[in-house]
């Protein structure tokens, strides 16, 4: 018998098949007798009567039968043995059968050619046959195995001839397509083809018939109940003993979990990048910080072309600085946005929002991140932290002199207050007022005045130490508070403020001017309750210098 060459195999490429659970379903089979097993029943019965014949031919009970043991008795004990024995019994039982008819001269045997002729033949021949016996009960254990494995798989097992009639059907089959095998077996292979799918298997087991293997040949197929099913089949040809294809074997697979699975994500990912492609912020998928993809938008975001920007490292487009920030989010897989300055392709900056998300992507653990410039937002944000601050110094500052206002001296007088009750700090307070303020109005005119109360305000500012406040409270009054000063300092300081104020010369469209201050002075007392109780005997000390023909500094 000439041995078949092996063909070669065709692929059907795929993706990887993932296991799918299913309950064991137990096996019930029928597996007709072997004609090994037929012949050892036959061998068994000739031996077993070749041995009574020899024992009836040995003790005379058949007369004419003793030249007959010779050639029956041995040979049918090694016989028998050889059916009945596992192993090397056989052999051994007809070695010792052959070594007995040379060794026992009393029964009458001579050591001739013509005895040892027909004993080396049996003997010969019961080695034979119990190597090849021996070899065909290995062969009916493998092929039990082999019947067992595919009766329990859950997988389809089915084989069917060269004109495509079902001639083996398993139980996976029937879990899997929903015909048990007295219904399959018989009927044509196309019982569980999808019509459309007719042609393209015809192609296919074409390819079977001219000896190909096809592995892992993802298709369709129809269920019981004409639902369909994805299944992922490898097929073989069926060999006779000649080597002739007389059939195919199909494995079959049930892919269709996994195959709705790769539907949703393909659909899913379609969807991301349609998105990714109609929004204005810019995407950027990276592994290990290795950019994978970005869609138009961060393209157009840093000024750059997409396969100048595949490829870098996500960190190459950050400002220094701001990289440790990026990495610290990526290594913490954090969701949460932050700042930070990025580099154009032109090597400008903006300032961008950065979130980004792990995930898995093409198959693949990924981090996408969404990147929005915020640069008219910062700049946006910066002047307003600018016009708060501005609005934070106008609340607190009188904008005509620059000096405090009232709400500033209130904070600082009270912290002023409390410190001395606590800690016994000399504080006095300063009550400032313009001389003939309204005759400066009515002659010079407003500007005139506006102009007597900002020079008034810069000559205060030049004399306050840097624990001093100077104050407008309001119209043409101010405050002085000063710091760390007795009555007697405060005095002093009130003589110079009030000299120095006199020789203010300012300018107005109606000619030159001058002016004088009359100042009320005071301090902080332990009767006290509140800082304003020394405001109160300031200005009542200051009315006191007008009422005494101001320009004067009187003690309060």
């Amino acid at each position: 018998m000439t041995t078949p060459q092996p063909r070669p195999s065709v692929s059907v490429p795929s993706g990887s098949v993932p296991r799918v659970s299913v309950p064991r379903v137990s096996v019930n089979t029928y597996t007709p007798p072997s004609p090994v097993s037929i012949t050892s029943r036959v061998g068994y019965s000739v031996g077993v009567g070749l041995l009574l014949v020899a024992l009836a031919a040995r003790f005379e009970v058949i007369p004419g039968l003793s030249d007959f043991t010779v050639l029956t008795f041995y040979p049918a004990l090694a016989l028998t043995a050889l059916f009945l024995g596992r192993g090397s019994l056989p052999v051994l039982v007809g070695g010792f059968s052959g070594y007995s008819v040379f060794t026992v001269p009393e029964w009458g045997f001579k050591q001739s050619y013509d005895t040892l002729l027909p004993l080396a033949i049996y003997g010969a021949t019961a080695v034979a046959m119990g190597v090849l016996l021996q070899r065909n009960r290995h062969l009916e254990h493998s092929r039990a195995a082999l019947a067992s494995v595919v009766s329990s798989t859950t997988d389809a097992v089915i084989s069917e001839d060269v004109n495509g009639v079902i001639t083996s059907w398993n139980k996976g089959a029937q879990w899997l397509f929903g015909y048990s095998a007295e219904e399959a077996v018989g009927q044509p292979i196309t019982l569980i083809y999808p019509s459309s799918h007719i042609p393209t298997e015809s192609e296919i087991l074409a390819q079977v018939s001219r000896g190909e293997r096809v592995s892992r040949y993802e298709t369709t197929r129809q269920h019981k109940d004409g639902r369909p099913l994805q299944v992922s089949v490898n097929l073989s040809p069926i060999r006779d003993q000649r080597g002739r294809i007389v059939g195919v074997s199909k494995l079959a697979h049930d892919i269709t979990q996994r195959k709705r699975l790769e539907l949703s994500l393909s659909q899913s990912e379609m969807r991301y990048a349609r998105l990714s492609e109609l929004t204005f912020e810019g995407i950027a998928i990276h592994k290990n910080g290795i950019l994978l993809d970005v869609n138009t938008a961060l393209c157009e975001m840093f000024q750059n072309k997409y396969e100048d920007i595949v490829g870098k490292t996500f960190m190459h487009h950050f400002l220094p600085g701001y990289e440790e920030l990026s990495k610290q989010h990526i290594d913490t897989q954090s969701r949460d946005p932050y700042h930070a300055e990025m580099v154009r392709g032109d090597r400008s900056t903006f300032w961008a929002e950065i979130r980004g998300r792990d995930c898995v992507y093409n198959g693949e653990n990924v981090r996408v991140v969404r990147i929005h410039d915020i640069t008219a937002r910062k700049q946006l944000e910066d002047e307003l932290v600018a016009s708060a601050a501005r609005y934070k110094e106008q609340s607190r500052t009188d904008p005509l002199t620059g000096l405090a206002n009232r709400r500033t001296l209130a904070e600082i007088a009270d912290q002023e207050f409390k410190r001395s009750k606590r800690f016994g700090t000399p504080t006095a307070l300063l009550m400032i007022d313009i001389d003939h303020f309204k005759k400066i109005n009515d002659t010079y005119g407003h500007d005139a005045g506006d102009t007597a109360l900002v020079a008034l305000g810069a000559s205060l500012k030049m004399q306050a130490r840097a624990n001093d406040l100077p104050t407008r409270l309001g119209g043409e009054e101010f405050v002085f508070l000063l710091g760390g000063t007795e009555l007697e300092g405060a005095l002093l300081k009130a003589e110079r403020i009030r000299s120095a104020a006199e020789h203010i010369v300012s300018s107005s469209p109606a000619g030159d001017f001058t002016f004088t201050i009359s100042i009320g002075v005071s301090e902080f007392k332990e009767t006290d309750e509140e800082w304003a109780d020394a405001l109160t005997r300031a200005d009542a000390a200051m009315y006191e210098a007008k009422h005494s023909g101001r320009n004067r500094v009187v003690a309060g």
